[in-house]
């Protein structure tokens, strides 16, 4: 779901143990790498906290993510 600033939100309900960059991975089209910029770029946050590189979310966290748009082609 999103909001009018752009973020989306999701809650954890079914947590797989996996890092948080792997699993939004699996619930969004992007990449685990461009994942991984966002979380560094600040666009990703667990409980309303910018998260640390190795959180695992559980059940009943909510992450807000904004994914900013692509940058213009030079062509």
């Amino acid at each position: 779901m999103e909001n009018e600033e752009g973020w989306s939100e999701l809650t954890v309900e079914s947590p797989d143990g996996s890092r948080l960059d792997s699993y939004l991975a699996s619930r969004l089209p992007l990449s685990r790498s461009r994942i991984v910029q966002l979380i560094e770029a600040g666009m990703v946050l667990l409980n309303g906290e910018p998260p640390r590189k190795r959180a695992v979310p559980v059940a009943g966290d909510h992450i807000r993510f904004r994914i900013p748009p692509p940058d213009p082609s030079p062509l």
